[in-house]
């Protein structure tokens, strides 16, 4: 079995738990204000940082250029809490969104491949204790 066949089993089982509110959203994700457009601009390594702490993912609406690496930092609440987390994506986007933080406790990274469809991918972060956020990244194809 392969690594993302791996993944997506896993994320297959930590979605289980969800149950739908509405379309395409998890009754156990937070559901945050998504603004149109891009809040970074287009970009070739884009940085998403998650805090728990204020429900923030910032930016919500990240832009990345097809076959750019997205770096997910997660920002804990407290030493203690869990920190095994996963990207799954939603409303049928593809397998390539999908990425945990293992073995790197602090982000996850995720390549956009140079073949992916131009468009908004939203998507879910999970973490082991059920905690949930919905936030969404657009594919360009890059500057113009």
């Amino acid at each position: 079995m392969n690594k993302k066949s791996m993944l997506l089993a896993a994320a297959c089982l930590v979605a289980a738990s969800c149950v739908q509110q509405g379309p395409g959203r998890d009754q156990s994700c937070r559901v945050i204000d998504i603004p149109v457009g891009c809040d970074n601009g287009n970009s070739s390594a884009p940085q998403i940082t998650i805090n728990r702490q204020g429900v923030v993912v910032t930016p919500p609406n990240a832009c990345a250029f097809k076959g750019a690496t997205a770096t997910f930092s997660l920002k804990p609440v407290a030493m203690n809490e869990p920190t095994n987390a996963i990207i799954i994506p939603k409303y049928g986007a593809p397998s390539w969104l999908v990425g945990t933080n293992y073995p790197d406790k602090d982000k996850i990274l995720i390549t956009i491949p140079a073949s992916a469809a131009e468009g908004n991918y939203d998507y879910s972060v999970v973490y082991s204790d059920g905690f949930c956020i919905d936030p969404r990244i657009v594919v360009t194809d890059g500057p113009h």
